[in-house]
Formats: C-alpha cells, structure tokens, sequence
C-alpha cells in the first residue's frame, strides 16, 4: 500500500530571544537519543514584526546578519513552529527551529544562534519543502536536513543540510529529481526522501504535498553524510549542480543613519559594481505612499538581491533596495507609493557593464533620434533585425509593440526638438 504523507508548507522565524539559544542547549545531541525527527511545519505571523526589529538593528545583543539576500517587505513574512511528524517523539520536545521564508520569492533563511544563513534563493521553484533533525553522522550535533526545489534552467528538487557544530550548509549536489517536488519521511530510524505530488498552493509558503514513492535516503559513510538512491527517479549528475550565494555589496547601508548619507551623496538611485541601488525615505506623515519598491514585470531581474527597511527617530521609514543586473539584462523599477511615479530603467551588456536608458531609444545608442524611428518602423514591417531590447520599444507600456508605439516615439522626437 502506498504511504501517503500530506506536509502543510510554511515557514520559520526567528524572534529577538533567538541570539540566546545556546547551541550546546539546543543542537548538542542528548545522551539516549537516536534517530531523526522529521517535521511539519505550521504557519503564523506571531513575531514577524521582531524579526524585522531583530534585521533593522543588526548588532542587537552582538547578532551577526550572515546573509540577508531577497529580503522582502515584511507582509510576505511568515513563522512557523516545527511539530514532530511523529506527536510520541519527546526527545526533542522543547527545541524550536527558526527559518525566514518569502511567500513571493520563496527565499529561506535559518536563523540560529547568532546567524542568519540563507538556503535558497529566489530561482522560480518552492523553495524548501521539508525539514528533519537528526544526528546521522554521529558527532553529538544534530544536523537540519531540508528538501527544496528550484529551476538553473530545468525545475529540480534537491537536498541538503545545516551543519550546527559548523554553522555550515552543505548541498548534494551530485543528485536531482526533474519535475518533482521532494519531502522527508521517517522510516525505521532513517532519513528517507520521497517524490511528493502538490495537492494545493496558493504561495511559495502556503502549498500542501502529498508524498509518493520513496527514491532515496540519507546515508553516513565513513562520517560521510552521502545520499543513497533508491529509485532511478532520482538522477546522478557528472557535474554538480547547487545553488550559490549572492554576494551582498560591502557598500549597502545598514542602518537609518547609513541610508540617509547615501541618499545625500549619491541620490536615490544610482549605479555601483554592476548593482542598482534604489534608496527612498517614507515619513510616518506619508504613510499612505505604500512601502515597497516594485519591478515592472518587462524586467529580467525578479527580485532584489536586498530588500531593507529601517525606521528612523521620526517613525519613519528609509527603504534600502539593492538589484543585480545579469549580462543581456532589463530592469524597470518605480515606487509603488506613486500612482504615476517616474519608472527607472536599465540595461546590462554582454559585459555585464549596466547603464540607465530611456523609452524610445530602440537602438540603445544612449539618445533618442529619428535613427530609433526608422529602426522601430523596419521591424514593424518586417523589414529589421530583431530588437535587441524590446522592453525599449514598448513606449505605451502594455507588452505589446506596435503602430501605437511608433506614433508615440514620433511624439517624443517632436515634443524634443
């Protein structure tokens, strides 16, 4: 008979008391305990609002912001508390485990101790679908195992694991299942992975699985922590295939203070290292104005590598917003607090080098001239080469390029002379 297993998919938070977790108290293993614990996970919005005080004051009680990449405004913020799969399981009955998830980008991160370590990023997949404890390697610390998807250009599901004696996440990146998500299950003391089918979603935080057939467990050889397949439904890679950290810029502010010099220096938005970087105040008087920065949906870029938010004395609020431009990329953004605010626009070379440009210049030579109109009227009548950004030449800004877009642009060029 098919075991059926159905995990409701949320997400962890930390509070402002986690920096006083001890690990000792909490990950090292008790004597008498064997085996892994795997968990559900159920939702809440307890605590989120210290979570963000906890980010907004990164040296509160000496808490280290490991990574804090695709951090999201905090209405996509969720906290759930892990409850053992099995409800007998005592032997780790007070332990809590913390993890910040965005239900839009489905970016996760573990707090624990005095770190905040990311998992997954934003790459169009669920993000992680299941945790589980155990100590497999048997080194008197438990290890947080977890299973998530993701798509480096085909949609897979992998594992991996948050080491607590070395604060280190680890990938198998040597093994994936295509086109299928994973969870965790309990089977006679072992850590066995199964296909899993999505019977429900409604955001990358609240989505239900049922589990299928299991295809692998996790192994330790030689105090190795290896997974062993069980199924061909979970395929060997020659080259490993694991997801990478975004390097977060030296440069970001990190503080109300630091947010308000870089707006007097540089302005609200400008160019660095290949990075956008918006920066806006809202004051509590402007609250009405909303409270993120958007990104137009032409844009390549689907999410800020850092999303930050920090209030000030005032009660309001400087709003961080930090973009990583890919070689051949378009990003739009503006702020959602304006019904007509001005949209940014950006393009990235095929050397990454990024450079502002406007609506109209179809030719992307940094000027907007009769050349864009003949470029623009050649494609419409198939007479061009493709249009290298064709963002650029959707001046009526509804996804679509036509005869209207040409008789704006010849509106532009006579409103300019």
């Amino acid at each position: 008979m098919k075991k059926i297993a159905k995990i409701t998919v949320a997400l962890l938070m930390a509070n402002l008391c986690f920096p006083y977790f001890a690990a000792e108290n909490h990950f090292a293993i008790a004597e008498g305990t064997n085996g892994v614990t795997v968990y559900s996970l159920c939702p809440t919005k307890d605590s989120v609002d210290d979570f963000y005080a906890m980010l907004d004051n990164a040296d509160i009680n000496g808490v280290y912001v490991e990574d804090l990449a695709l951090l999201n405004d905090r209405k996509n913020c969720y906290w759930i508390q892990t409850i053992p799969e099995n409800p007998d399981d005592t032997s780790i009955k007070d332990l809590w485990m913390y993890l910040y998830k965005d239900s839009n980008t489905g970016a996760a991160h573990l707090a624990v101790e005095d770190k905040v370590v990311q998992f997954i990023g934003n790459d169009d997949g669920l993000g992680v679908t299941s945790l589980a404890l155990g100590d497999l390697n048997n080194d008197g610390w438990n290890e947080i195992y977890f299973t998530y998807s993701w798509d480096p250009g085909t949609y897979c599901s992998q594992a991996g694991y948050f080491d607590t004696k070395t604060s280190e996440v680890y990938y198998f990146g040597d093994y994936m299942c295509p086109d299928s998500e994973l969870i965790f299950t309990s089977e006679n003391d072992a850590l066995t992975i199964c296909k899993a089918e999505l019977t429900h979603y409604e955001d990358k935080v609240h989505f239900e699985l049922e589990a299928d057939k299991s295809i692998a467990k996790i192994v330790c050889n030689d105090d190795e922590i290896e997974i062993e397949p069980l199924s061909d439904d979970f395929v060997e890679l020659e080259s490993k295939l694991e997801p990478t950290k975004k390097p977060m810029p030296d440069w970001l502010p990190k503080s109300a203070t630091e947010t308000k010099t870089f707006i007097n220096e540089n302005g609200e938005i400008f160019i660095k290292d290949g990075f956008i970087c918006y920066l806006t105040y809202i004051s509590g008087a402007d609250s009405y104005r909303g409270n993120m920065i958007c990104l137009s949906e032409k844009s390549d870029v689907k999410a800020p590598v850092s999303y930050k938010k920090y209030g000030d004395q005032y009660y309001g609020d400087y709003i961080v917003s930090c973009f990583e431009m890919q070689p051949d990329s378009y990003l739009e953004i503006y702020d959602a607090g304006y019904k007509d605010s001005p949209h940014y626009s950006y393009i990235s070379d095929e050397n990454g080098d990024v450079n502002e440009v406007f609506k109209g210049d179809v030719n992307k030579d940094g000027s907007i001239n009769i050349s864009d109109l003949v470029v623009l009227q050649k494609w419409l009548v198939g007479n061009g080469d493709s249009l290298d950004c064709w963002q650029l030449a959707d001046i009526c800004d509804d996804n679509s390029i036509n005869v209207f877009d040409m008789v704006m642009l010849r509106k532009i060029l006579i409103e300019n002379k």
